[in-house]
C-alpha cells in the first residue's frame, strides 16, 4: 500500500455512487503477471517496467463487483474504474495470500494470462528478463489476482457475498 492511509468511511464514500443498497468494501492490491516468488523479490529492489502491482479498492453487494485503481496520493480517489456483474465471473479461487478471479472474457488493463509460475520462471530467466517483461503485455488472459487487505476487518463478510 502507499504511504497514505485509508479509512473505511472514505473507502465506502468513494464507492457509494456505484450501489443503491448495502455493500462491502476492502482495500486491495492487484497482482501482476510476474508477482510470484522469487521474481517478486526483484521488484522489491528494482522497479522494472511492466512489473508494478497497483493499489485499489474492491467492493461488492453480491451482484456486482467494482474495482478501482487508486491514486497514490489519496487511495479513495480513482485513476481507473472496472465494473462488472458477478455473472461475468467464471470461477473464484481463494489461495493462501491471493484471490484468483477468472472471468469469461479478458478485461483490458485488469486481467492477465494464467500460466504456471514454473513456466514463468523459465521464461524470465531463459530470456534474461527482456523478452519476459514483454510477455506480460503479450499474454492476454482472463485471470485477476488480488491480495485483500483486511484492515477494516470485514474480509469474512466480503467473501460471503462472493460465495468464496
Amino acid at each position: 500500500m502507499s504511504f497514505i492511509s485509508l479509512n473505511k468511511e472514505d473507502a465506502t464514500a468513494s464507492h457509494q455512487s456505484f450501489y443503491d443498497g448495502d455493500f462491502e468494501v476492502m482495500p486491495m492490491e492487484r497482482c501482476n503477471f510476474w508477482d510470484f516468488f522469487p521474481i517478486n523479490l526483484i521488484n522489491v529492489f528494482v522497479e522494472l517496467p511492466g512489473m508494478g502491482n497497483w493499489n485499489g479498492i474492491i467492493s461488492t453487494d453480491g451482484k456486482k463487483i467494482v474495482i478501482t485503481e487508486s491514486k497514490w496520493s489519496n487511495l479513495a480517489k480513482h485513476k481507473k474504474v472496472f465494473t462488472f456483474e458477478v455473472n461475468d465471473i467464471e470461477s473464484i479461487s481463494d489461495g493462501y495470500r491471493k484471490i484468483g478471479i477468472n472471468f469469461h472474457q479478458p478485461i483490458k488493463k485488469l486481467t492477465m494470462a494464467s500460466i504456471n509460475p514454473i513456466i514463468k520462471l523459465i521464461l524470465f530467466f531463459g530470456t534474461i528478463g527482456i523478452i519476459a517483461l514483454l510477455t506480460s503485455f503479450v499474454f492476454k488472459g482472463k485471470l485477476l489476482e488480488i491480495e485483500l487487505d483486511d484492515q477494516f476487518e470485514n474480509e469474512k463478510q466480503f467473501k460471503n457475498l462472493l460465495n468464496i
